[in-house]
């Protein structure tokens, strides 16, 4: 006996079968998966090109934030790095090797340079100085980047003594001299 298509041994037999309205469903089922891997596809393309948007903005602001460190390199360089280097190394300052897109890293050198500043000792008398504006941007961008650092890892310290409440001072009666105190 041969079976005719869409047909199962069981219709063959005279018994009913669901096996054409399961052959159906699994079209539909078929139909559906292949309309889902075009929609995952065409997900996964804008999904890449928002990665690739993503890595170019990553990038630009990468430069943008380095462009705006140039001028403070280039005063540093111009006022200070003629005495603070690596061969003479004055004040045991090396300001020519100090990465200013890394600021924190360098936070002990960094807070001297900023007071120097501050104070007005650097550059010192007799040698030509910086305009108080180019000054104050070098100070103020060193402050900003120390600033977000440290409050980017902010260790507030061990808790210290602190008074009991009722309920603690209770329990720690208890438990230090198996006594139990009403402390209400």
């Amino acid at each position: 006996m041969r079976l005719q298509t869409g047909e199962s041994p069981a219709r063959q037999g005279g018994v009913q079968s669901t096996h054409r309205t399961a052959h159906r469903l699994d079209t539909a089922y078929w139909a559906e998966y292949d309309d889902s891997w075009l929609h995952a596809s065409k997900t996964a393309t804008k999904s890449w090109n928002i990665n690739v948007k993503l890595g170019w903005i990553v990038v630009l602001s990468a430069c943008l934030y380095a462009a705006p460190l140039q001028p403070q390199r280039a005063l540093l360089d111009k006022y200070c790095v003629s005495c603070h280097n690596q061969a003479s190394k004055t004040a045991d300052l090396a300001l020519d090797k100090m990465d200013l897109a890394n600021i924190p890293a360098g936070a002990e050198v960094w807070e001297k340079v900023i007071r120097k500043l501050r104070g007005g000792m650097m550059p010192p008398v007799g040698l030509p100085k910086p305009d108080k504006a180019a000054v104050d941007s070098l100070v103020s961008t060193l402050e900003t980047a120390l600033d977000q650092a440290y409050f980017a890892k902010v260790n507030p310290g061990r808790v210290g003594l602190h008074r009991l409440n009722r309920a603690e001072y209770a329990n720690s009666i208890r438990d230090l001299l198996t006594l139990d105190v009403d402390a209400a």
